[in-house]
This record gives structure tokens, sequence and C-alpha cells, in this order.
């Protein structure tokens, strides 16, 4: 406390004196050289001055473990577990020692060939950056790519370094053409089937062939038929493809029994036709002698002769048999109904007798004529003589009747006007004419006649001796 002493005083104190120097502590730092790890602030005081938290910082380095601090930029030294108790003079700096974790680089394959991974840790150095050739049956490699899904550019060569936690390459691969061949041994022909390695078949039915004169066997993967049979194509196309074997046998001998139409001559030639015929072999008949005149396809021409008849049949003339339709007609008579009840048809061979089954009348005019009835309004004046009213020798009536040019009828005043010497009335009414019929008439009549007519058989028909044959085919079937 008091003043700062800046001198000594110009003489030796009574009993002399005791000065006390006053020290200010100076700043120290603690410095952390990170070595690429996560940031950490320095640590300001001044020297001497107590640390509360010693601590050591805890880092992250992406591919690398802290390793301790040291007090040396070589690491050399014992590892320094906790702050100093105090700042030092004149600061410090620690330095974090790191260790590269391990870094695999893996490949995935895809099915290809095994390659193995390659194992180092972070930031090693990588002397071959060549990527790997690998092989796939059935396929072509078309580089590595970072992703799975081979989105992004082709990787052609390893980094310069192994990557902080590794990091895996998938190959990618492109499916070879691949053709399903079938070997058809001389059945009709059916198309390859192509495709790529592993493409899937959706419709895996094998091809059926026909091939004269054989039946099909199945399939096969040889060529000598041995293994198993192939019943279907498989799920997906194989690698390298793949040839299958048509096999064959040959179909047996059968024989057909035709037994030919009869004809009234014992020469006869015939041409037969076998639908599944594939190889004539022969053909013997029951009787005399037969020729084979020819086969073309399946239709085989023979003659016949030699032959003995055993049925007699017609050889010439013909037979129409009797025929019946239904005919009808009419008959009219006029004035009277003289119709007879029946009536004889003969017309073009066929003939019968026809009944009346009615009978229709109709009345016709034959003279006269009719005139009809007529009405018209009429309208009449009369005057009354007012003498004679006043005498009572006559009076107003209000109706009376009407006869002129043929027409009657009662008309009624319609209106009564007074003059000096008389009264006129007005009459009116419907008067009418009656009608004159001075027509005559006869009736006329149609009779209806229908029956059924008969055309007799015509035989002119000549029998004789008929022949024949039945033939035994020998071939092979298609």
């Amino acid at each position: 406390s008091g003043e700062e002493v800046s001198e000594l005083p110009e003489k030796y104190p009574v009993d002399g004196i005791t000065y006390y120097a006053k020290w200010e502590a100076k700043p120290s730092v603690i410095s952390f050289e990170e070595n690429q790890g996560s940031a950490t602030p320095d640590l300001n005081g001044v020297t001497d001055q107590a640390i509360t938290d010693r601590t050591m910082p805890v880092l992250t380095r992406d591919g690398y473990t802290q390793k301790g601090w040291f007090k040396e930029a070589d690491f050399s030294g014992e590892e320094v577990s906790e702050l100093p108790e105090k700042y030092p003079v004149d600061g410090i700096t620690y330095y974090a020692k790191w260790e590269a974790n391990p870094s695999v680089i893996s490949f995935e394959e895809n099915q290809g060939s095994e390659t193995p991974d390659l194992n180092g840790v972070t930031d090693q150095a990588i002397t071959d950056r060549t990527m790997p050739v690998l092989t796939r049956d059935g396929y072509t490699q078309k580089g590595w790519f970072k992703k799975a899904d081979f989105s992004g550019e082709e990787v052609r060569e390893l980094p310069e370094k192994y990557p902080v936690e590794g990091i895996t390459y998938y190959a990618k691969w492109e499916a070879k053409p691949s053709v399903i061949s079938f070997e058809e041994n001389q059945g009709s022909a059916t198309p390859d089937l192509n495709g790529v390695t592993d493409q899937k078949i959706t419709n895996r039915t094998m091809p059926v062939l026909t091939r004269d004169g054989y039946t099909q066997k199945g399939w096969f993967n040889e060529a000598d038929f041995s293994g198993e049979e192939v019943s279907e194509l498989p799920e997906k196309y194989p690698v390298d493809g793949i040839t299958y074997y048509a096999k064959w046998s040959i179909n047996p001998t059968s024989e057909q029994i035709i037994n030919l139409s009869a004809r009234s001559y014992p020469t006869q030639t015939h041409s037969i036709t076998i639908n599944d015929l594939y190889e004539f072999k022969n053909v013997t008949s029951n009787q005399g002698v037969v020729t084979v005149n020819s086969v073309n396809g399946n239709t085989i021409t023979v003659t016949l002769s030699g032959g003995i008849s055993d049925i007699t049949g017609l050889v010439g003339g013909s037979y129409t048999p009797a025929q019946t339709k239904t005919e009808s007609t009419t008959k009219s008579s006029t004035g009277s109904d003289t119709t007879p009840s029946s009536v004889s048809y003969n017309s073009g061979g066929y003939s019968g007798t026809l009944n009346k089954y009615k009978t229709t009348n109709v009345t016709v005019q034959t003279g006269g004529e009719y005139i009809p009835a007529d009405s018209r309004y009429q309208t009449f004046e009369s005057h009354f003589p007012q003498a004679e009213i006043d005498a009572g020798t006559t009076h107003v009536t209000g109706v009376i009747r009407y006869t002129e040019g043929g027409y009657t009828g009662l008309l009624y005043s319609k209106s009564i006007t007074y003059f000096p010497t008389y009264v006129r009335v007005i009459y009116g009414g419907t008067v009418t004419k009656a009608g004159i019929d001075t027509r005559t008439y006869r009736t006329d009549y149609t009779a209806y006649y229908s029956g059924t007519v008969t055309k007799p058989a015509v035989d002119t028909r000549v029998y004789g001796p008929y022949y024949r044959y039945q033939l035994n085919v020998s071939y092979i079937k298609d």
C-alpha cells in the first residue's frame, strides 16, 4: 500500500528500511496444434494463473483416431494427459497426435469373378491404381461405379490415397447375346430364339414339329438324345445359348380296308384317298387282279379286273316315282247357283277330282238408278188482308205446309210485320224431297274347288350283274 517508491532516500534511515518489490504477471497462452483435427480455441491467461479445468481437449478428424497430446511437434517425450495447474511462463503449445483409421476399398462384383478387398489406412498412398478386371459367364464388364445403380461417371482408376471410411465400387455388366437354337432333324422348321444372358423367357413351351411318317419324341440337350427329355424352355436365356435336338420315331405300318362302290362292269379304275398316308407299301383285293396305276400324294389310283358278280344292279333305264300335289280352281254361275259339287282335273300328267269346299255370292245391279233424298231450308212470305182479318174471314197462322218442286215440309213464322192494309208474315223451315230408286239386281255365284291330284310312276329300269371289290391298303402313317 502507499505510494510507489521511485528512488532511494538521500540518507540511510535510522534503523534502516525494507522495500517490497511488486510484480505483474505477463500474459500466458496455452495453444493447441490440432494437426488437421477439429479446431479448439487457445486458452488465454497470465503467468501462474490457476487453471481450474485441466481436461485436455478431445478432437475429431475424419478417418483418424486421436492418440493424445504432446509437448513436442515430433511427439517425442511423454503424452500430456492434463493441463498444468497454472499458466506457464511464456505459455506453451501442445501437439495433437493422430493415428489413421483402417480404410477398406471393397469391390461388389455383382456375380462376376471374385477380387479381394484392398486394406489400408486413411490417406495411405495407393501405388497401383489400376481397377480390377473381372469375368462373368455370359456378360461383358462395363466398368466400375460408386453407386449401386451405376449412376454418375465410370470410375477408371483407384484414388491416390485410401479414403476416409473406405469406399465400395460396383461392377456393371452387360449381358451378351444368347441364342436358343432348335435342331429339327428333318422336321418342320422352327425359328431360333434370340435374347441376352439371363433374360426372362415368358413362354417356356417347347416347339411342336411335324415330319411326314414320323412322330416327335421330344427335345434333348444332346445330339445323341442322351440324358433326360427337355419338357420346357429354361426360365432365362443361358450363358452362350443352347441347342435342343428333336428326336423322331418312324410311324408303324397301318392297314385300311376300303369297300369300293359296285359297278356293272368287271374291269374298273378307282382313285382312293388316305388322309394320313405318308408312304404307300402295298394293296390287295378280295377278288380278281389289282394293278397300281399311280400314287400321287395321298391318292392311289388302281385298276381291278377278273372279279365275279355276286349282286344284281341297275344297268339302264330309270324310275320316276309317282308324284302328288294339291291343286285348286273356281267355277262361276249367273243368276242362280248351278255350280257342281266336284270337278275333274287333268293337266301336265296329273289327274284327280277337286271337291267344292265353299261358295260365295255377289249381288250385281242390272239396271235403273237411285236418286237420293234431299233437304233444304225454305222461306215463304204471306200477306193477310187486314179487312179480312177484321171481318173474321181469315186469320194469321203460325204454321203453313210447303209443297213445291217435289219438296214438302212445315214452315214456321219467323217474323210478323203489320201494315195499314195487311199483315206480312215471313215463314221458314226445312223441307225435304223423297229419294227415287228404280234399280234392278241379280245374284252371281263363285264356287271354290281343291283336291289332291296324282302323276303316276314311270319305270324303265333294266337290271344286270354288278361287280364289287374290297381293297386292303398297307401304308405308313403320316
